[in-house]
């Protein structure tokens, strides 16, 4: 990886358990940038990567984009919203960078640019 963030710390995306996973894909970490720019308020994650151990830990689905892919990479964040006006505001500048990922819950909004993935999709959690 050579894109280095601009809003993000490697602490704030790395697996939890301790492993030191933190291999978002550059794509991925520029476009979580730029909806940081289009949003224009700090976005605390709440998820980043995880390794497949600690995805299994949690109960994360088994493909999970937090994971590593294919090629080796994550690709998801999960970013803790928790009132209508900023999920709208959040959701639309992730429309507006191009995400077509993406899904909520009353506390957190997850995003991901995954190719590996279906397209053009949003769920609840």
């Amino acid at each position: 990886m050579s894109y280095k963030a601009k809003y993000f710390k490697v602490s704030e995306y790395q697996c939890p358990c301790g492993c030191g996973l933190s291999n978002i894909h550059d794509n991925a970490l520029f476009f979580f940038d730029r909806i940081r720019e289009v949003y224009g308020k700090p976005m605390i994650v709440t998820s980043g990567c995880r390794c497949k151990e600690h995805n299994i830990k949690i109960g994360g689905a088994k493909k999970s984009p937090h994971t590593p892919q294919e090629d080796g990479y994550t690709y998801a964040l999960d970013i803790a919203i928790d009132n209508s006006r900023d999920r709208h505001d959040f959701i639309t500048a992730a429309v507006r960078v191009g995400c077509n990922r993406w899904a909520y819950t009353k506390s957190f909004v997850h995003l991901d640019f995954s190719p590996y993935h279906d397209q053009d999709v949003v769920w609840v959690y």
